[in-house]
């Protein structure tokens, strides 16, 4: 046995100042870019989460180009920001021009704090926000 799985979605909900808020992940690789387009549509904003461990790559940017391009209103996150090799700043270089979290998903306050500032620069409309994971 042995091995791993990716799964192809994570779904969540939270109230954030009285906004139901529907998240919804998918893993960053490539091969699960028709769950993003099927998700994407007709979302409110999204959030890019990225490991301040990992440079960012082809693929990261990737993602970052496409919501940009959209006009989506989007996130950066920079998750892992406390562990041993992070470049929160190199990341936040690279992935200029949004608004930018260090966040930890260890911490739950500090990461919820960030998805309530996000969501409230958001326009009301369907009451859900996207998440890639990279």
């Amino acid at each position: 046995m042995g091995g791993s799985t990716t799964i192809a979605l994570d779904f969540g909900k939270v109230e954030v100042n009285g906004r139901h808020v529907y998240l919804f992940g998918t893993p960053g690789q490539e091969r699960f870019e028709f769950a993003r387009q099927i998700i994407g549509t007709g979302m409110d904003g999204a959030i890019l989460l990225t490991d301040a461990t990992s440079p960012v790559d082809e693929f990261v940017r990737h993602l970052y180009d496409s919501l940009a391009g959209e006009n989506i209103p989007f996130v950066v996150m920079i998750n892992k920001c406390e562990e041993a090799g992070a470049q929160p700043d190199l990341i936040r270089k690279h992935l200029a021009g949004a608004p930018v979290h260090t966040i930890s998903a260890k911490d739950y306050r500090k990461a919820f704090d960030a998805l309530c500032t996000f969501v409230a620069t958001l326009p009301m409309g369907h009451g859900y926000v996207h998440h890639d994971l990279s």
